[in-house]
């Protein structure tokens, strides 16, 4: 306590003195301090320059094709339009003063503070609609003939992965059979340094395709825990093993499969961005910017300075921060990139690049999404609890603004790893990540202490100074923590799903194609369930020249089970204003809607407690997001006694269209089982691709592969 008191009177000092970071909170973006290369200096004049320019050209009414960086360098500084103006009114205000005291306290208050902005901005575009970005931009086109004279007999690579982070799986996989692939990649290929969270079982995948030993696994796994806590306001803590238990160094796992891609010959292109691809019939041909020759100021007279600024678009990624963030990381050299210019011609494109691929916002062509995960959080080194075991879906408050508010808490090798999320849409309506922010950290202290307490009932008992940093009041809780890294994501997901190309050569993969739960935040898991599948399909495609967009759309299938989870995501949220709570006032609503504050949490109390009576199978693969047919039709039988009001409740809610189509996809399930369940054996006794694609989706798309882990 002295401790604390003396850390918190040395900082009211340097306050009065005004040394305070307090007093830089709002002030522009400002360019980060080196910290360990003089690039990081380099990198950020070219920055300031291309800021400067930009800003003159919006000025001046020119809208070039490569404006988005600067566009966003002008959003985040200066008041965007009036209705950016009004949103802010309604939606920020109260929580401003908090927040801003408690980031201008964290060690790394201006990185923060600078993330909270682009975040910010990048959300508020997502509720106007196209992403902020004005009309997609045509990246790939299709042409109905060969390739030019010039080109002909030169197919550089088999397959090109855009995107390699995520890419890299994918990648080594096809390398280690026999195909000659590239990976590009915009910023260094390298992992975070905040754990993934999954299970043993999934983890399983990367052995199962030869792409890690056993060994190569356990060492990528650096934290370990169970039980793990699913719990909702006044219900019953539900205690499960070996879900999201286990903490995955993404550093670690992406530098040994680099290392192996790059031994084996694999060519990656770090610092190097898409441009654009054209399909042709007998090869697709990309161009790129090789982002290294932008690090070196142009002279004053020289050719005009584009944006150097590393795509913000990426900000729901934690790492996803401008290239000179990327250097602060030691360990792996920047990849040499292989021989050629700025045009590269292989068989096949796999796109990587994430939600916010330049590809993916052509086919999308500015659609809103139509679901959101809501996010704020990160790791805490300091302040709070370090737990031993983790809250996989908890949430101890009612309802208010239209959003129930869950936790997840992960035991973390820098302290303790805890989000909070909620589930909506992209209506502008919907919270500032400033107020939710502030929702967050209001709640943190309450959090804390439940989540203690519901230890105990179970006989986990933490050491008594770990007890002792959530007492006092919410303000001197909040001055001892700090975070080593804070996250504001918006995960968008879309009916439309997987998204597939319409054009020849091209397949997306990852949270390109859409492929992950609406329920979740996306990537890693998805990847691991889906990559056996994907390893297999590319390669017979490849291998039979299979390369057309109708033949391609058969390795990215519709699965109803993935289009059955959106009942669920919908039913954990609710449609803009339907809580009819008071504006100047959220935790009021409107007399009769009383109940909507505690309809989630009484709605999936029901929920898990039918599923608890039943055999483990049906909780686990709900909690690791597989929807199957018989567990599914189980539990919402057994929810009908158990709650049967807040069904109709939920009936009332979700409205006739909803769930007619929903019913669809749910029929469709069943069907997809059975055909799996009579037909799935023969998988292997025929060679023929498209009988097998068919396959491999009946037995995805009804959760079957659950059991192949």
């Amino acid at each position: 306590k002295s401790r604390r008191r003396g850390r918190r009177e040395r900082r009211r000092e340097k306050e009065r003195e005004g040394d305070s970071p307090q007093s830089s909170v709002l002030s522009p973006i400002s360019p980060r301090t080196s910290r360990t290369s003089i690039i990081h200096q380099s990198v950020m004049l070219v920055r300031e320059t291309t800021a400067m320019r930009a800003a003159a050209a919006v000025s001046s009414r020119r809208r070039p094709l490569a404006v988005r960086a600067a566009r966003t360098q002008d959003v985040v500084s200066s008041t965007t339009t009036s209705r950016d103006n009004k949103n802010r009114q309604n939606t920020s205000g109260a929580g401003a003063g908090v927040v801003q005291k408690f980031l201008s306290r964290q060690h790394l208050a201006k990185d923060f503070t600078k993330q909270l902005k682009i975040s910010e901005s990048y959300w508020s575009g997502m509720k106007r609609g196209g992403g902020g970005q004005g009309k997609a931009k045509t990246v790939v086109e299709q042409m109905p003939t060969t390739a030019p004279t010039a080109l002909h007999g030169l197919v550089d690579y088999d397959v090109c992965v855009c995107g390699g982070n995520l890419g890299i799986a994918i990648a080594l996989a096809l390398q280690k059979r026999g195909y000659r692939v590239l990976i590009i990649e915009r910023r260094l290929l390298r992992g975070r340094t905040q754990e993934w969270n999954a299970s043993r079982r999934e983890m399983r995948s990367l052995i199962r395709t030869g792409l890690l030993t056993e060994r190569e696994v356990e060492d990528a796994i650096i934290s370990e825990f169970n039980p793990n806590r699913v719990t909702f306001k006044e219900g019953e803590d539900v205690w499960v093993n070996d879900v999201l238990n286990i903490g995955v160094a993404p550093d670690k796992l992406i530098r040994r499969m680099k290392e192996q891609f790059v031994k084996n010959g694999g060519a990656v292109r770090e610092l190097c961005e898409f441009k654009s691809a054209t399909m042709y019939d007998d090869m697709a041909v990309l161009k790129v910017r090789d982002l290294n020759s932008m690090n070196q100021p142009k002279s004053a007279g020289g050719a005009k300075v584009e944006e150097v600024e590393l795509d913000l678009i990426d900000v729901n990624k934690p790492n996803a921060l401008p290239t000179d963030a990327s250097f602060d990381e030691d360990d792996a050299p920047i990849v040499s990139p292989p021989e050629g210019g700025d045009t590269i011609t292989c068989s096949l494109v796999i796109d990587c690049m994430g939600h916010f691929s330049p590809i993916v916002k052509q086919l999308r062509d500015g659609a809103k999404p139509e679901s959101i995960v809501l996010v704020v959080g990160g790791c805490a080194s300091e302040g709070v609890p370090k737990f031993t075991s983790s809250d996989i879906l908890a949430s101890f408050t009612d309802a208010e603004r239209d959003m129930q508010c869950f936790w997840e808490t992960f035991p973390a090798k820098e302290g303790t790893t805890m989000y909070m999320f909620t589930y909506c849409d992209a209506d502008e309506s919907r919270v500032s990540f400033e107020d939710f922010l502030e929702s967050f950290l209001s709640s943190l202290q309450d959090y804390c202490k439940e989540r203690l307490e519901s230890g105990k009932d179970v006989g986990i008992q933490l050491p008594p100074e770990e007890a002792r940093k959530i007492q006092g009041t919410m303000e001197e809780f909040l001055d001892d923590v700090q975070f080593e890294r804070l996250l504001f994501g918006a995960f968008p997901s879309y009916k439309r799903c997987p998204l597939n190309s319409p054009y020849d050569r091209l397949i997306l993969v990852g949270d390109s194609s859409a492929v992950q739960s609406p329920l979740s935040f996306g990537g890693f898991g998805a990847m691991l369930r889906h990559l056996p599948r994907l390893d297999e399909a590319i390669h017979e495609a490849l291998e039979g020249n299979h390369l057309k967009a109708k033949d391609l759309k058969l390795v990215q299938p519709y699965m109803p089970s993935l289009s059955a989870a959106w009942l669920f995501q919908q039913a954990m949220g609710f449609e803009p204003h339907q809580m009819g709570y008071s504006s100047e006032n959220p935790a009021e609503v409107a007399t009769g809607s009383e109940w909507t504050k505690t309809h989630i949490n009484r709605v999936l109390k029901a929920n898990f407690s039918a599923m608890k009576t039943m055999d483990k199978k049906v909780l686990l693969s709900f909690l690791q997001d597989t929807i199957m047919f018989w567990p599914l039709t189980k539990t919402m039988f057994a929810m009908s006694f158990v709650d049967p009001i807040a069904i109709f409740r939920v009936v009332y809610l979700l409205g006739f269209k909803t769930l007619s189509e929903w019913t669809v996809h749910y029929t469709l399930l069943g069907f997809y089982a059975l055909l799996d369940f009579s037909l799935g054996r023969f998988r292997n006794k025929t060679q023929n691709f498209y009988l097998r694609r068919y396959m491999d989706a009946w037995h995805y798309g009804s959760g079957s592969d659950y059991e192949d882990h």
